[in-house]
């Protein structure tokens, strides 16, 4: 049943939200302000739901233990990013990676890069894991191939998304199918049409974005 705690919630999640697109637009917010608010938000939100500090404690650890993984796969895709920085790997991978796409239109090369986010999405299924480990890539990419920022990071977006209702390697997808008693390969079968129906509509919109100067 909805109660008054439940709409307060919902209502100070939709005004923390507001309240970090706005810090991050006007007032160059990042992390550290981030946090700040996500911490207060849930500090409110146990008040108001009436909340035990004790209970809002033990309901905050609970949360952290499932982004456990998360976190250390961020922090080791990190690593592998310093690695490659540092040891000038990076350069040699945008090189060899750029080389091969200098004579193609952008039009084509958003759509190679579509496809090469896809793949590593089939590895790397953490978002933010993912984005650390390619986005140092694809950025200086997209750069040496005359793409903008902001389509980059619309392809890091459909790569990362679209296709994790797809990947065995998803565990939150595999978590699902379990509960519902369906075996993987009776879901890809129904899905895959319209994964082929995504994958048309994020190359229509990525090339929308090229055509306006996105």
């Amino acid at each position: 049943t909805m109660t008054a705690g439940h709409v307060a919630g919902l209502v100070m999640l939709v005004g923390s939200l507001a309240v970090i697109v706005l810090g991050v637009v006007k007032l160059k917010w990042y992390m550290a302000e981030i946090t700040g608010v996500f911490m207060a938000m849930g500090i409110l939100t146990g008040l108001a739901c009436g909340m035990k500090v004790n209970d809002m404690a033990e309901a905050f650890q609970e949360g952290a233990a499932g982004l456990v993984g998360a976190a250390i796969v961020v922090g080791f895709s990190q690593g592998m990013v310093v690695l490659a920085t540092e040891g000038r790997i990076i350069d040699t991978l945008l090189n060899s990676m750029s080389a091969p796409l200098a004579g193609l239109s952008s039009y084509a090369s958003v759509v190679v890069m579509l496809c090469v986010q896809h793949v590593i999405n089939i590895f790397v299924s953490s978002g933010s894991g993912q984005a650390a480990l390619t986005v140092p890539i694809m950025a200086p990419l997209g750069d040496l191939l005359g793409i903008s920022r902001q389509t980059t990071v619309l392809i890091f977006q459909f790569g990362n998304g679209f296709t994790d209702q797809l990947m065995p390697t998803n565990n939150t997808l595999i978590g699902c199918l379990a509960l519902a008693k369906l075996d993987w390969w009776t879901w890809v079968k129904w899905v895959f049409r319209m994964q082929v129906v995504f994958f048309v509509l994020n190359v229509l919109f990525l090339w929308g974005a090229l055509a306006v100067g996105f």
